[in-house]
């Protein structure tokens, strides 16, 4: 059984697909890729989006910072925060459910992300923190991507290099579209 579950982009199984139910999607793409397969489903968003249900949104911590995405092979003194016009430079390693509740905090009450990391985005954008994909050596699955920005409304993702440059992106993007489109 799959619930709010995302395409990555690949030819799926479908055997695989006919042994499967699907409750929910996140986005778009995996809509229409499981329609070419008979399946008819109707789009939820990711899980993401439900987080400010669970974790109340900390205090502003005024913080603009970096997280990559956790497989990126990029080692994290290799750039500064200045370069990227942040204030941090944050890993997105969790080991612990206190790890994932801190950084939901620190996600929640920044006052911009940018990052590499899609659920990292996610989660700025489900709790209203102006956010933006961060370019560079790694970026996971792009399909993946795509489907997520169908589903809030934001059209092509598009990855940038500094928060200056995240800033201006958010602000023609997001903040003058439908609401942060949650």
């Amino acid at each position: 059984i799959f619930i709010a579950c995302g395409w990555r982009g690949e030819e799926l199984d479908r055997e695989l697909v006919e042994l499967s139910d699907f409750r929910k999607v996140r986005g778009l793409h995996t809509q229409a890729e499981l329609a070419r397969h008979g399946i008819e489903v109707d789009v939820s968003g990711d899980p993401a989006y439900v987080l400010p249900d669970l974790l109340t949104k900390a205090q502003p911590n005024g913080l603009a910072f970096v997280m990559r995405h956790i497989k990126d092979p990029s080692e994290y003194n290799e750039f500064t925060a200045h370069e990227y016009g942040a204030d941090e430079i944050y890993s997105a390693v969790v080991e612990t459910i206190d790890d994932t509740i801190r950084i939901v905090h620190k996600i929640s009450g920044a006052r911009f992300v940018l990052t590499g990391s899609m659920h990292v985005a996610m989660t700025a954008h489900a709790y209203g923190v102006p956010f933006a994909l961060l370019d560079g050596p790694y970026i996971d699955c792009l399909p993946k991507w795509y489907d997520w920005f169908s589903s809030v409304d934001l059209g092509e993702p598009v990855f940038v290099n500094s928060i200056v440059e995240g800033r201006q992106w958010y602000n023609d993007n997001v903040r003058n579209r439908n609401n942060n489109g949650i």
